[in-house]
């Protein structure tokens, strides 16, 4: 009686201070809400493992992680769970429900494919201690493997192979197996047995996909196959792309199929052409990758900036929310938000400020490359380019002033000198001053080489020009096709049409206008 009293009061204790925590930390409508999940997962997980609802919540007490686990990856573990384990070992670790799932069914299938005779729950949770040991020192610790045709599992997986090389290929385990190796070696050979076999690659290339992503030489082939056989078949993926990222053989496959039914696309862009491009977007959660793209829909993201940028789908919403925001509010910055390249500025968001205080001292142009290159080259800038001109960023602008394609603007601005000297801040600052005053956009394109002068002088000179001895009458000349040409005229007239040599690297302007916008013309 004494010792039944004793467990009351404990069982009280326990949850007790289960829902004094609630209490503490909780609203009224939390506490609901949580009590509600609780009552979901009890409820679900008594009719999975086929236990009653009150030893389900006993094991949700043991394990509250199974609270916060996502619906789908809460019901494969379970299920798992249920079909692999004793029910008396998912009472005593009810952790196992909350490990990730490509981590418990890799373990699992793992020791299976090593011959373990008797699975159990504590040797999912000790595996990577009991893959260091040999089957001899196992087998003093009550785990066993079998010493006859251990290899018959595994060897189902290289169907594709000749029997001869299915003969040596088990004889070469069973002397590993005789010469009391550790299970992980045994199992980094079966591995790159396995990928040699499936990838149709040396086992030079598969030990060196496992110098690549270590955590390959371990996991499970039966895994491995179904994940690798949906990346052929349904994402279309080639061998050396499976190759050139062997981090994505990791990935459960039933997370990927999850993945796929979920997001079938995002931005209005085929997951799979997506997946192609980053093949690790299939980690993310569905749901997240949902607000990701609310986000990027808020901002007005094209789809064409996402596909030169896929890995912005990997970060944090908040995040992503956060950099987009200051982008699109910076004066800097804004004007480059229908760029192509817009979303590596989120990418390289770390860069942006120090090196725009940089250019800005040092009066240097600055385009969108200057802020995503590496260090080391953005140092070379600095030194070779402080005058190279980076005319695609004016090119684009001015394509969209003018309604006209990149090619034609740069064709246009060829007539000019000096275009080297064009930079995106100055040349936005021209324009809107000459539409202001009233020119109109087909006399600032007959005289687009204005862009090239300081925004200052051009309006000093057009304030003056009405008064120009050249530009008599003014009336005339206000509504005339060459207004800006003469405009151009007139700065040029008092510097004595000298032209500008402050940077001596450009020996030649006609050669560097040639230089500047053939490199970008297309």
């Amino acid at each position: 009686m004494l010792l039944f009293k004793i467990l009351r009061v404990k069982r009280k204790t326990v949850f007790g201070f289960k829902y004094i925590r609630f209490k503490s930390s909780l609203s009224r409508e939390q506490k609901i809400k949580t009590n509600e999940v609780v009552a979901n997962r009890s409820n679900k997980l008594s009719e999975i493992l086929d236990c009653s609802k009150h030893t389900a919540r006993e094991l949700i007490s043991k394990n509250t992680n199974i609270l916060v686990l996502d619906a789908d990856d809460f019901i494969r573990n379970a299920t798992f769970c249920a079909k692999y384990f004793r029910f008396s070992d998912i009472v005593e670790f009810p952790c196992l429900i909350s490990l990730e799932s490509s981590l418990l069914q890799h373990r699992y299938f793992s020791l299976k494919e090593l011959g373990c005779l008797n699975i159990a729950a504590s040797h999912i949770l000790r595996f990577p201690q009991i893959i260091k040991k040999t089957p001899r020192e196992l087998a003093k610790e009550n785990i066993y493997f079998h010493q006859n045709d251990e290899f018959d599992y595994f060897m189902s997986f290289l169907s594709d192979t000749t029997a001869n090389d299915r003969s040596e290929i088990k004889q070469r385990f069973q002397k590993l197996y005789s010469d009391d190796s550790t299970l992980w070696k045994i199992k980094e050979s079966m591995n790159a047995e396995f990928l040699a076999s499936k990838l149709d690659c040396s086992l030079y290339k598969a030990h060196y996909m496992f110098h690549r992503y270590p955590p390959l030489r371990v996991q499970s082939v039966l895994n491995t196959t179904n994940l690798i056989d949906l990346l052929f078949q349904r994402l279309n993926f080639s061998i050396s792309k499976v190759t050139h990222v062997p981090s994505i053989l990791s990935l459960h496959h039933e997370i990927a199929e999850q993945f796929l039914e979920k997001t079938p696309d995002i931005l209005g862009i085929n997951t799979v052409e997506m997946v192609q491009k980053l093949p690790v977007i299939l980690r993310r959660p569905p749901d997240t990758v949902q607000e990701v793209e609310e986000i990027l829909k808020k901002f007005n993201i094209s789809d064409r900036q996402l596909l030169c940028c896929p890995k912005i789908v990997t970060f944090t919403p908040r995040t992503l929310n956060q950099r987009l925001e200051y982008l699109c509010s910076s004066e800097e910055f804004a004007l480059m938000h229908s760029y192509k390249k817009f979303l590596w500025l989120v990418y390289h968001y770390n860069n942006l400020k120090p090196r725009l205080e940089i250019l800005k001292a040092l009066d240097i142009p600055f385009s969108i490359n200057f802020f995503i290159v590496t260090k080391n080259n953005f140092k070379k800038y600095l030194t070779i380019c402080k005058y190279r001109s980076h005319i695609n960023d004016v090119l684009h602008y001015l394509a969209q002033v003018f309604k006209q394609s990149d090619k034609e603007i740069s064709i246009k601005l060829r007539e000019f000198q000096n275009v080297h000297k064009a930079c995106l801040a100055n040349t936005v600052q021209v324009i809107q001053f000459l539409l202001e005053t009233g020119v109109s956009k087909q006399q600032i394109y007959n005289g687009l080489g204005i862009i090239t002068y300081d925004v200052d002088i051009v309006k000093e000179y057009f304030k003056e020009l009405p008064n120009h001895p050249s530009c008599q009458p003014f009336q005339d000349w206000r509504t005339h096709y060459y207004l800006v040409r003469l405009l151009i005229y007139t700065i040029e007239a008092d510097r004595g049409f000298k032209p500008d040599r402050s940077c001596e690297s450009f020996a030649k302007s006609n050669d560097v206008n040639e230089y500047a916008l053939s490199s970008y013309s297309y």
